[in-house]
């Protein structure tokens, strides 16, 4: 039997519920083992994606036609009722095939006895349309809530540090597919000759250089990037923009030796060694994690990387570094369109948790830093505490430390020393960094 496409989303839907799964992952490995065609996986990745970002209107939608509650239903009843009435709301799919499908897949994955069930309520659905909406201008926290599908406590956040218009336009962004980002590995290849090559391998694929990464480029309709002969090869990595901005903000580091503390999964370290560090040093505490570090080194030809195990908010390797990287562990709040589930796992309690983490990382990783070093620290994250309000607090404890402007500084720079990227402003994941000095 033909492996289908809902079927496949509604897995990747349980593994992310039930295993803490990540999307992204979970969906390539889905895709490749069910033998998906490219048309039908573009349909399972835009169904599992669609269903994460939408799932509090969906919800709010699906829940007047459930007698006994919405919450009285069983787990994977409400994912295959997320999926038909997304099918319905959201996409071309006409309402019949939509139905007709999603009550097939659910008797596939064997809930026979909820076929009816699924059955009238999606038709329900289908003749009645969506609930009004929310005015994002007059009611934004409700709009950011249910149409945004936010938890209350980010969308309380968000209107907090944005404000209710920008804070609208930035749900809007993360909840639009975003484009694969890569980084060409500039000691095999440059950006335009990997375009070429990626071009001929993808004859499909929309391929763009980035506007800010110098090496980035921007993949639509690429499939799974990971399994081209390119990536094999080793001529390219998967790396947001706004990642590679973060090694950009180091500066020149020619010779230099460099400490990722915080490495895994290997991106800024295989990043800083293309870009000519004598030594890098990636440390990580997950010893799984760094031997990833390891094998992405291997990957990408670079052999100037060595990978330790440990726990930065203990201690660091031995010896002083020209360049200390803290990309340090976050609540990763800054990614949330690549990965949508993050939003129903995120608690408020994890915020002021992390912040200590990084407070710790920072004081330990601040004695590392040679006299006149620099000390770059990175969050995925839009949150002040995260941020800003963490690195200022940083420098009031540690007066050898000072900020450290790049001249001339680059335009996406705040002061030549603070890199802040936002989804809705110039389509990077939102990121927060900051360039130090030691005295």
């Amino acid at each position: 039997m033909r492996q289908s496409p809902r079927l496949v989303a509604l897995r990747v839907l349980e593994r992310v519920e039930n295993d803490g799964a990540f999307a992204n992952l979970a969906l390539d490995s889905a895709c490749a083992d069910a033998g998906l065609s490219p048309r039908d996986a573009a349909l399972a990745t835009e169904l599992t994606y669609g269903v994460l970002r939408r799932r509090n209107a969906l919800d709010r939608a699906l829940a007047p036609f459930i007698r006994s509650g919405w919450q009285s239903l069983e787990p994977e009843v409400r994912d295959v009722l997320r999926l038909g009435a997304y099918q319905i709301l959201y996409t071309r799919i006409p309402d019949h095939a939509a139905v007709t499908e999603t009550v097939n897949v659910a008797k596939r994955a064997g809930l026979y006895r909820a076929a009816g069930l699924v059955n009238a309520v999606l038709r329900r659905v289908a003749e009645q349309g969506p609930p009004p909406p929310f005015d994002p201008k007059t009611q934004p926290r409700e709009w950011l809530e249910i149409e945004g599908s936010l938890p209350s406590w980010l969308a309380e956040r968000l209107l907090e540090i944005l404000g209710p218009e920008e804070a609208v336009a930035f749900v809007e962004a993360i909840n639009r597919p975003a484009r694969a980002s890569i980084r060409a590995n500039v000691r095999r290849i440059g950006r335009e000759a990997l375009r070429r090559t990626l071009a001929a391998q993808l004859p499909e694929a929309a391929i763009e250089p980035s506007a800010w990464a110098p090496a980035g480029l921007l993949v639509e309709r690429g499939g799974s990037l990971p399994r081209t002969e390119a990536f094999e090869q080793g001529l390219f990595s998967l790396q947001d923009e706004a990642a590679q901005l973060v090694v950009h903000l180091c500066g020149d580091v020619q010779g230099m030796r460099v400490l990722d503390c915080c490495a895994a999964p290997g991106g800024k370290s295989c990043h800083l060694a293309e870009l000519g560090a004598r030594e890098v040093v990636a440390m990580d505490r997950n010893p799984r994690k760094a031997r990833r570090i390891e094998e992405e080194a291997r990957r990408l030809g670079l052999d100037a990387i060595s990978v330790e195990v440990g726990d930065a908010t203990v201690a660091m390797p031995k010896g002083k570094f020209d360049l200390v990287l803290v990309d340090a562990p976050c609540t990763s709040a800054g990614t949330l369109r690549r990965h949508p589930e993050l939003r129903y796992r995120l608690q408020p309690e994890d915020v002021s948790r992390l912040a200590q983490t990084q407070a710790k990382i920072l004081d330990t990783a601040a004695g590392s830093v040679r006299r006149g070093g620099l000390l770059v620290y990175a969050v995925c994250s839009f949150l002040p505490e995260e941020g800003e309000r963490q690195i200022r607090a940083f420098l009031e404890r540690h007066d050898r430390f000072e900020p450290a402007p790049m001249a001339p500084a680059p335009a996406w720079t705040r002061d030549g020393w603070l890199l802040e990227t936002w989804p809705h402003r110039q389509g990077m994941d939102a990121f927060f960094a900051a360039r130090l000095r030691a005295r």
